[in-house]
């Protein structure tokens, strides 16, 4: 059989972001009509994820504390809780911006609040391809937003 051609569609819509040092990349489809939506799943998932580990930790607060070789029962069962805290927060963030974005974004570092620093990053860029409008981030940035609470108003 003859090779006839190679056929190659337009990447518009696509918006690259370099996410390290390394020239790894993630890829929004800026058209994608989901994007919005797969947008706000992923912060409402990662809340979840972090109220969940927050009210599962005053559980682990309230019992006993018994003693384990050079640990407690508490040290071990906060690293579980927060083991499958940053499983959840990873999944969710690679269900908005593709498999394995967490991995080249963050690398293997993980912490509660990983969520709220990739938003703040990923806010200007965002608003570039027009997935925030003015009222979407307002209310992300009042919800989400850092909250100085030694300033007196």
């Amino acid at each position: 059989m003859e090779n006839i051609g190679k056929l190659q569609l337009a990447n518009s819509g696509l918006y690259e972001i370099e996410v390290n040092d390394n020239g790894d990349t993630i890829v929004i489809d800026a058209e994608d009509i989901e994007l919005p939506l797969k947008l706000n799943k992923m912060l409402e998932d990662c809340e979840k994820a972090e109220k969940k580990a927050a009210l599962q930790g005053k559980v682990i607060d309230k019992k006993e504390v018994e003693q384990k070789g050079i640990i407690t029962n508490h040290d071990e069962e906060y690293v579980k809780l927060y083991k499958q805290a940053y499983t959840e927060l990873r999944k969710a963030i690679d269900g908005f911006l593709g498999e394995g974005a967490c991995q080249k974004i963050f690398g293997s570092r993980n912490y509660l609040s990983m969520w709220k620093d990739l938003m703040e990053a990923l806010n200007p860029h965002l608003q570039k391809i027009g997935v925030l409008q003015n009222s979407t981030k307002d209310i992300i940035a009042q919800k989400y937003g850092d909250k100085d609470e030694d300033v007196i108003e």
